[in-house]
């Protein structure tokens, strides 16, 4: 039988698999040994298990057991924060070094979209727009704050240290003041992610709109998922 076959394809399909290309794909085997295949293979794949096989307009495809949904939710989140948190170290770091410098230049060091990061260090009040640069689209320059310098015991900006010094700082202060933070914050810090993300896509010229995230924050109202990652070398 061709099971294990079906299978590794669905598996390795990500998307999952029509019935009709399994059928055209697997010429060693009579549409018959294929239907009897799949059929085992959603007997495996249920009740309890952690994963199951399922069928959508002759479609199969693996999924996480809806059983298991919350708990899923609660560790990935987990997971997304902890990512999110290195990224967020590495946005600041090249603001602190390189201001004031526009969206586009972070990116281009970062080789990835940052709309959501300068967000959130806008929410944060650890950088600000600091005025517009003299090219086209006058893009939004930014540079990082006196609650910048407070935080991390600077005078000025003189006083920066080397690069990972300045991050091993800045590891051990999120982690200290951000402890107490609430978990209620994450569903926020969400909705800030997708207003961003919604707001940069239809903006014509998106590095303009920038004044919606600036907000507001008290001492209470930090989000709990800044905590020491990995140093990024920046030129």
């Amino acid at each position: 039988m061709p099971m294990n076959i079906i299978e590794a394809l669905i598996f390795a399909s990500g998307h999952g698999m029509h019935k009709d290309d399994l059928y055209k794909g697997l010429k060693d085997y009579t549409r018959k040994q294929i239907d009897n295949a799949l059929i085992a293979l959603k007997e495996q794949y249920s009740d309890n298990k952690g994963i199951h096989l399922i069928c959508a307009n002759n479609v199969y495809q693996f999924q996480s057991n809806p059983a298991y949904g919350d708990l899923l939710a609660d560790l990935l989140l987990e997971t997304r924060e902890r990512e999110l948190s290195k990224t967020l170290l590495q946005v600041l770091a090249i603001i602190a070094y390189k201001q004031p410098v526009t969206r586009t230049e972070i990116e281009d060091l970062r080789g990835v979209g940052s709309d959501y990061v300068i967000a959130m260090l806008l929410k944060l009040n650890l950088i600000e727009a600091v005025g517009r640069k003299e090219t086209i689209g006058r893009p939004v320059l930014y540079g990082t704050t006196l609650e910048f310098l407070r935080k991390f015991g600077l005078e000025s900006l003189d006083e920066l240290p080397d690069y990972e010094d300045l991050m091993l700082k800045i590891r051990n202060n999120f982690e200290k003041y951000y402890a107490k933070t609430d978990s209620l914050y994450r569903e926020r810090d969400i909705e800030l992610e997708d207003k961003a993300r919604n707001e940069a896509a239809a903006a014509e010229a998106p590095e303009e709109a920038e004044d919606d995230f600036f907000v507001e924050e008290t001492d209470d109202d930090i989000p709990d998922f800044l905590s020491g990652e990995d140093i990024v070398e920046i030129d």
